[in-house]
């Protein structure tokens, strides 16, 4: 922004100096983009404009840049040794003048010498109003009163409302010169409207000050009355093959695979990157693409030639693969197309007495047993190598035969016939011979079979005995008391026998022995067992004469062994088992977990244990394992389960360790159980005054300012998007932080170009000012020079009166 310098030069009776509108000598602007604007001066006063120096961008109609005075547009540069006569004004004043200034800082010439901005003269021209006097020369004139008097002779002073009866822009002037305003406005000149903006808020839009009210003017894409509503794009839109998601006054098609286009209309032709081989038509499909292969090709892009002959039997030869076919190359003797026809070599052929078979290339005669020859046309001799011993051979077909002399058999005819097979020789021995037999007899048969017994008891004298006849011998029998062959010798029975334990006595029979008392049998030599049927229980029986003892084992007593000795006096089990009593002997029965003699050793039952990485502790008849943390089982063998009665938050994994857990968090959170959500917001995550929220999870969120918007609130908003029809009458929207600003075409001023200034065309001449009609209202007020009148000051008068000027002048 450019500062101005003042000069302490004040206008005549102005109601505004230079000063109400400069404070340290700073122009005071609304926005950088808009200008400085300045208002001063008094309706009838007469201001002569003079630029002295200009040095301001030029463009067409001062557009961009410029010098506006009541409308009228300056721009471009001056030397400040001329002024052209257009640069020159006299104006008038119905109202208050508006200078205003709008630049971006660039210059009409970039001379060292000549500064940028302006520098603007300014006098005043005050007319003598006929110094009160009335008029002279009988009345033959008019006085013509100034603005600020009235009367026939000029002689009243109007009061200030009825000097300026439109200084009150939107209220009623009353007579102490101050402006009563109307609901809405405020001021001196009740110039200003309320802005009824202020502390309401559009949302999506710009407020719009209205007079006792205001409106949401909606950027596009928003609705409802603060222009809350974001509209739906997508209920006006279809994206044909895809799914559709609302922005700002736009959407987007995010098309299912296998589509394209802004509507998902098009179905992507998959075909254009691929290459179909061996002749094939690329088909293309959606979302892929499908090789139409020729005959005898296969593969995604067809590459592959299909071996016809994998299913093919040629059975006698060879499969040759071709290009969607096959064919068989037969072995020798076979034809037909899978050479399945073995050609018939036999045919014609007579093999007698044999079968002809085809061997493929030939034929060979498979003779019948006992013939050979090519054509087993040969009766084989079947005798020329048989050898039959005892009788002669007969030839056959493929056998023979051997005819055995009598007496002979067998397939050779060396086998004599058993004679002796149905022959029973009876007491002897059959003898084969040649188709005849005899019988040998044993000693004392004779007959042809060996059947007669012969009496060896014939001639025989046994004396004192019997003869008995036996098998070629005899036997005498002998009566009590003989003896010998023939029984002729008499002994005494008794004599030279021992009775040992007994007396001998003669029998009829020969002799017994009389056993004294405890003995027995023939001689009396067995001593009775007198244990027999004695019960010495837990002992050993010891026979005597006639008697018997006990004789006991160890731990026991009594005549019969049949008391048990208490061998459990004075032990002790040392209270770790029972006592038994044994038989000469005792036993701790121990308790479980204790072993020895007394049941004096503890048994170490964490022996040939493994506890993993436990300590195992002997118990009593038993072990315990005392497990490392995180480990649990009999064994210790058991990682224990950590992440029982966890809960990862926010959707956390819980992964167990060896006696403790972690939390695998999701993305954007932290903390022992996922419990705490990181702070994704950092000093510049979001730019422009825009304010950070953090979201649950990963990621923020950037609330910008009505100014800004974008992920980050990094884009400037342009306003004109949705505001560029507030710049009215063609004229030209520009974005500015917060707001717009219209650069108007020419005959049109004020913010957003809705006024008309009707001065544009110079309707006044030289002869006057032209003013706008002030309020809006259409028209134009020419504020004629002295001596003219007329609506367009087009009227010369004569009149007689002095003028004086004063001068003030400001430099920009």
């Amino acid at each position: 922004m450019r500062h101005l310098r003042q000069r302490r030069a004040r206008i005549q009776n102005a109601k505004k100096s230079f000063s109400d509108f400069y404070k340290n000598n700073n122009c005071s602007c609304p926005s950088i983009s808009r200008g400085c604007l300045w208002k001063f001066g008094q309706p009838g006063e007469l201001i002569r404009i003079l630029f002295e120096h200009v040095n301001i961008e030029y463009s067409e109609d001062c557009r961009y840049d410029g010098v506006f005075i009541n409308g009228d547009a300056y721009c471009g540069d001056l030397d400040g040794t001329t002024t052209p006569e257009s640069w020159q004004r006299e104006m008038a004043l119905t109202g208050p003048i508006e200078i205003s200034f709008l630049s971006d800082g660039s210059v009409g010439t970039n001379d060292d010498n000549l500064r940028s901005g302006f520098r603007i003269r300014l006098d005043k021209v005050v007319a003598d109003p006929c110094s009160n006097s009335p008029c002279q020369n009988d009345n033959r004139a008019t006085c013509v009163c100034p603005q600020t008097y009235k009367g026939e002779f000029c002689e009243i002073e109007k009061s200030f409302c009825e000097q300026f009866p439109n200084y009150c822009e939107n209220g009623d002037c009353n007579d102490g010169g101050f402006c009563e305003c109307f609901p809405g406005f405020t001021g001196t000149a009740c110039e200003i409207n309320i802005d009824d903006c202020v502390g309401n808020g559009c949302v999506n839009g710009r407020c719009v000050d209205l007079v006792q009210g205001y409106e949401c003017r909606c950027d596009t894409g928003f609705s409802g009355e603060l222009c809350e509503v974001n509209i739906d794009d997508c209920e006006f839109h279809q994206c044909e093959f895809g799914e559709c998601t609302d922005a700002i006054n736009n959407y987007t098609c995010a098309c299912f695979s296998g589509y394209e286009g802004r509507f998902c209309e098009i179905n992507k032709d998959d075909c254009n990157e691929v290459i179909c081989a061996n002749g094939a038509v690329c088909e293309d499909l959606i979302d892929g693409f499908e090789c139409i292969c020729m005959q005898g090709f296969q593969g995604t892009f067809c590459e592959e030639n299909i071996d016809d002959c994998i299913d093919v039997n040629c059975n006698s030869g060879q499969c040759v693969d071709g290009i969607g076919t096959f064919t068989c190359d037969c072995e020798v003797g076979f034809s037909g197309e899978l050479c399945e026809i073995n050609i018939d070599n036999c045919e014609g052929i007579n093999c007698n007495d044999g079968t002809c078979q085809d061997n493929g290339t030939s034929f060979v005669c498979l003779c019948n047993a006992g013939f050979l020859g090519d054509f087993c046309e040969i009766n084989e001799d079947d005798c020329a190598d048989v050898n039959c011993n005892n009788g002669i051979c007969l030839d056959g077909l493929n056998l023979f035969s051997c005819r055995c002399d009598e007496g002979f058999t067998g397939t050779f005819c060396e086998i004599n016939e058993d004679d002796c097979q149905s022959v029973n020789c009876n007491n002897g021995v059959c003898l084969d011979g040649v188709n005849s037999y005899s019988c040998e007899c044993d000693p004392g048969f004779t007959g042809d079979h060996c059947e007669i017994d012969e009496d060896n008891c014939i001639g025989v004298n046994c004396n004192n005995g019997n003869c008995n006849d036996q098998v070629n011998s005899f036997r005498c029998e002998c009566e009590t008391g003989y003896n010998g062959e023939f029984c002729e010798i008499y002994t005494d029975p008794c004599a030279g026998v021992d009775c040992n334990n007994g007396t001998c006595e003669q029998t009829s029979s020969g002799f017994t022995c009389i056993c004294f008392s405890g003995f027995a049998g023939d001689l009396c030599t067995v001593d009775i067992d007198d244990c027999v049927g004695a019960n010495c229980n837990n002992g050993f029986c010891i026979d005597g004469v006639n008697s018997f003892s006990c004789e006991c084992q160890s731990g026991f007593a009594g005549y019969y062994c049949d008391v048990n000795n208490d061998d459990c006096v004075g032990v002790t089990c040392r209270e770790r088992g029972s006592l038994l009593d044994g038989i000469a002997d005792f036993q701790c029965s121990c308790y479980a977990g204790f072993s020895g003699q007394f049941c004096e050793d503890d048994i170490d039952e964490c022996r040939g244990i493994d506890c993993n990485d436990g300590t195992c502790i002997d118990l009593v008849n038993g072990f315990e394992c005392e497990c490392p943390t995180g480990f649990i089982g009999e064994f210790c063998e058991t990682n224990q389960d950590d992440c029982l009665g966890v809960l990862c938050e926010n959707g956390g994994i819980c992964e167990d360790l060896v006696g403790s857990f972690t939390c695998s968090c999701s993305p954007g959170f932290t903390g022992t159980l996922c419990e705490e959500d990181i702070n994704d917001c950092t000093i510049d995550s979001c730019e422009n005054s825009g304010i950070c929220v953090n979201l649950n999870g990963p990621g923020y969120l950037c609330e910008c300012t009505e100014n800004f918007t974008g992920d980050n609130c990094s884009e400037q908003v342009n306003f004109c998007r949705s505001r560029a029809q507030e710049c009215l009458n063609g004229a030209e929207c520009f974005p500015v932080l917060g707001g717009i600003t219209c650069a108007c075409p020419p005959a049109f001023s004020g913010e957003f170009c809705e006024n008309t200034n009707y001065c544009y065309d110079e309707p006044c001449g030289d002869n006057g000012f032209c003013s706008n009609v002030p309020n809006g209202e259409a028209g134009f007020i020419c504020n004629c020079s002295p001596g003219y009148v007329g609506r367009n000051c087009e009227i010369r008068i004569t009149t007689r009166s002095t003028t004086s000027s004063t001068t003030t002048q400001a430099s920009f």
